[in-house]
């Protein structure tokens, strides 16, 4: 059975806006502890299922503005949320194999698909990507 969930959620805070003073450790920031409120509670509505076991997951974002934006900063705010509601036990790389994070220009500010690692699918875009790997050359120190 392979298992997949759909989440809808509002567009995260930067990893740089978790924390009040922008430390790594501390007092989360009150737009965080906001954000983190309102995602739990759109994430308890759509009745996400637990997986047990690795998983995949593409995260994809719909930039409130035009400015530019790093996508991995928006990783862990995400992530976090998914381990605090038990949606995966972890979000460490013994559970979390791969994340994908895309933009798009329109839909929901954060669109979170889970996906079971064991699936078929990822199965075929892991063949397909050690091929990509495989048929290029390693780059060589000094080499133009």
């Amino acid at each position: 059975m392979m298992a997949i969930a759909r989440i809808d959620l509002p567009f995260p805070p930067s990893v740089h806006g978790l924390f009040r003073g922008g430390r790594w450790k501390g007092d989360l920031s009150p737009q965080y502890k906001a954000w983190r409120d309102e995602a739990g509670y759109r994430l308890n509505l759509q009745r996400v299922p637990a997986f047990d076991g690795q998983v995949r997951i593409l995260i994809r974002l719909v930039a409130p503005d035009n400015r530019e934006r790093d996508s991995d900063n928006y990783l862990k705010g995400v992530l976090d949320l998914l381990v605090s509601h038990g949606v995966i036990a972890s979000d460490a790389r013994s559970t979390v194999l791969a994340h994908i994070v895309e933009w798009a220009d329109d839909g929901s500010p954060c669109t979170v698909i889970v996906q079971s690692a064991d699936a078929d699918t990822w199965e075929q875009v892991g063949t397909a990507i050690n091929r990509v790997f495989a048929s290029l050359p390693v780059p060589r120190r000094g080499a133009a």
